[in-house]
């Protein structure tokens, strides 16, 4: 039998009941487990009793206890975080011994930026004494890509020099979207006088500074009705932190609804496929240059009237140039007078107008044909346009005066008498 103090245990590996011969010494083998409580340094005394019959027999066994050195650590594993940005894991250290102890920590990891506060320190024992916090700090590389993952052991050395403990942290980095836009003019003025080449070209070039490789949409706001685009490509693949060039045209209008002259503004719009934040929009200009010109036309090619009549007809005045244009009429030809309904008119870039014309026609006797000319003149007077007009005169006799009467008449006496002497004479 044996006597010890609470929560301590003895075993003997015969049992409790030997049987020892006579004059022959017998060794017992006893087990003794201590309680986990037990602080380093005390010195335990186990008494030992042996019966035979009614004497007893006793013996004492003295144990000094050692230290153990024994940790625990909790805390977060597991963590998230963006390019560069340093991330704080939280630890808890419990000492499992029964002594005090000085525990030092050391890193092992991949390569990223790590460190652990403190990296030296004190631990009693208890649930106050016995408990120290530290804090592990993880910071990926600014280009890291996204999911990319490290993982580092922390190593808890106890005073003894042995490894107590191992803890392991392992952060991740996030996916982040980002780009940025910078447009280059090629081109940015288009002529409407040089057909085949009025166009402006311009250059996107698009910068992905996120960590994954991202498609992005390219397309343009704020262009009028009639303008069209030429894109080599309207969607663009970007790796991480790499940078692509898109180029595009864009061309004016044509037919009844060209571009008139002037600065005409539009926006570059491009958007990530795999962000969630708004897209970038770029600001840009064409110019058009002003091209002028415009024409005049009688609504017919030619016009019949008697001669020293007046003849009204239409003209039409048309604005061909991309600029508002103030247009002064005149006419030049063989006739007594014109006017115009409106001698100055003016037009809107591609505008047009009627205008009534009234001529009085020369006086002639015979039938003939000549050309009037309309002319529409810039107010500047430095465009001039015309159009011959066929006019076909119809002729009128002219009818005898009182004096020509007269002669007509002395004449016929005159032959009258003539014809009546010639009479007599024959007689």
């Amino acid at each position: 039998a044996y006597q010890a103090p609470d929560e301590w245990t003895l075993e003997f590996s015969d049992g409790d009941n030997v049987t020892i011969p006579a004059f022959q010494p017998i060794t017992l083998k006893a087990n003794v487990t201590a309680p986990l409580g037990v602080p380093a340094g005390s010195f335990i005394t186990i008494e030992i009793s042996a019966a035979k019959g009614m004497e007893f027999f006793y013996s004492m066994i003295g144990i000094d206890i050692d230290q153990r050195y024994q940790l625990a650590v909790s805390g977060q594993a597991f963590k998230f975080s963006d390019p560069g940005e340093q991330v704080e894991f939280e630890l808890t250290t419990t000492n499992l011994g029964n002594g005090d102890d000085r525990v030092s920590l050391s890193i092992l990891g991949n390569g990223w930026e790590s460190e652990a506060r403190p990296n030296l320190f004190q631990l009693g024992t208890g649930p106050v004494d016995g408990v120290s916090h530290i804090t592990v700090l993880m910071t990926p590389p600014d280009d890291a890509r996204a999911f990319e993952e490290d993982t580092i052991s922390v190593i808890f050395t106890s005073d003894n020099g042995e490894v107590t403990a191992t803890f392991a942290v392992t952060l991740t980095v996030n996916p982040i979207t980002s780009f940025t836009v910078e447009t280059e003019i090629i081109t940015d003025t288009i002529d409407p006088s040089k057909p085949g080449v009025n166009k402006a070209t311009y250059y996107v070039h698009i910068k992905n500074t996120g960590n994954q490789e991202d498609l992005f949409h390219v397309g343009l706001i704020g262009l009028p009705n009639g303008w069209t685009s030429e894109f080599v490509n309207r969607m663009i693949s970007v790796p991480a932190n790499k940078q692509k060039l898109l180029e595009f045209s864009i061309i004016p209008p044509d037919g009844d609804s060209p571009a008139v002259a002037g600065i005409l503004s539009f926006k570059v719009h491009v958007a990530s496929e795999l962000g969630t934040g708004e897209p970038v929009e770029s600001p840009l200009q064409v110019t058009i240059l002003a091209n002028r010109g415009h024409s005049i036309r009688p609504l017919q090619p030619s016009y019949i009237a008697p001669s020293g009549s007046k003849l009204t007809f239409r003209v039409l005045v048309v604005n061909e140039g991309n600029v508002p244009e103030i247009l002064t009429l005149s006419a030049v030809g063989e006739v007594e007078s014109y006017s115009y309904e409106f001698t100055e008119i003016s037009l809107e870039p591609f505008g047009q107008r009627v205008v009534n014309l009234t001529i009085r026609l020369s006086s002639t006797e015979e039938d003939r044909s000549y050309d009037l000319s309309v002319i529409a003149t810039t107010k500047d007077v430095t465009n001039q346009a015309s159009t011959p007009v066929i006019l076909e005169v119809e002729g009128v006799p002219s009818t005898p005066g009182p004096a020509a009467v007269g002669a007509l008449l002395a004449i016929a006496v005159v032959t009258m008498s003539f014809l009546a002497t010639a009479r007599r004479r024959r007689r």
